[in-house]
């Protein structure tokens, strides 16, 4: 059996108008919150060293001292919402 539900009572104007007054109603009680965050928003190298050492605990010298050798993740964004309701 195949057929569209029909409710003579129901008006769609009406039922429309309905929902929009609802949706409004929803709206002014609730609280939306939006949050942006941008890492290294300029593009920026972001270069370190993981040799903190000067000496070893041998006692010699750390030839990669302070050397370059570790680069930071690029540009990154995060977006967040908070709804109260």
């Amino acid at each position: 059996m195949t057929g569209t539900f029909f409710n003579p009572n129901i008006h769609p104007y009406e039922e429309h108008e309905r929902r929009y007054a609802s949706l409004l109603d929803y709206a002014a009680r609730s609280e939306l919150e939006l949050i942006g965050e941008v890492f290294n928003l300029l593009n920026e190298e972001n270069f370190w060293s993981s040799e903190d050492r000067l000496v070893e605990s041998d006692g010699t010298i750390n030839p990669d001292f302070n050397e370059v050798t570790n680069a930071g993740l690029p540009r990154r964004y995060q977006l967040g919402a908070k709804l109260r309701f």
